[in-house]
């Protein structure tokens, strides 16, 4: 391969990597979308939900869904790893939010343009879906070309243990979701 066919690889791929990536998943759950909406909000500052959050807390003394709450989210059992995260749309008519990462710290995301956008829609009156799109950019932006997939994992991640505390009211912890995820997949 040429030098010059290979540079103009790299600086394709590097001009590619450099937008922001998004992506959309949807599940869905045997329960009406007023039921999913409700408690996902209910429990929005609660690390419950998910096997790879290990602490949420509320920062500024706000709680609840509203727009403007802001928490922080430890993905490492220690807090090495934290996001801060900003409700930035809040609409229990449409059933949809926008949550905005304001704040990274050893987790390699560009704050200025990542974001979920989530919405529940009905199906009938005892199902809905839940539809979770990610926006995102890393620092440095070609990693995001290789995060994606953890980054969706951990999305279906959170439907997983979502339903099965929808289903049960058991909390999700790591090894909980070990035992359970075969059920929901």
């Amino acid at each position: 391969m040429s030098r010059a066919f290979t540079l103009s690889l790299l600086l394709t791929c590097s001009a590619c990597a450099s937008a922001p990536r998004s992506f959309t998943i949807t599940h869905t759950f045997p329960f009406a979308a007023d039921t999913v909406f409700e408690t996902s909000m209910a429990h929005f500052g609660d690390n419950h939900l998910h096997p790879h959050i290990h602490h949420v807390e509320y920062l500024d003394g706000a709680e609840g869904p509203a727009v403007g709450v802001r928490r922080e989210v430890w993905m490492s059992e220690d807090g090495s790893q934290r996001l801060h995260e900003e409700l930035t749309a809040y609409d229990p008519e449409t059933r949809s939010t926008r949550l905005r990462i304001i704040h990274a710290e050893n987790v390699p995301i560009d704050t200025s343009v990542s974001e979920v956008q989530s919405r529940v829609t009905p199906i009938d009156a005892d199902s809905s879906t839940l539809t979770m799109t990610m926006t995102y950019k890393m620092t440095p932006p070609i990693l995001g070309v290789f995060a994606e997939s953890g980054i969706r994992s951990d999305l279906e991640d959170f439907m997983i243990g979502f339903e099965h505390y929808l289903h049960t009211g058991e909390e999700i912890t790591a090894e909980r979701f070990n035992l359970v995820e075969a059920n929901y997949r």
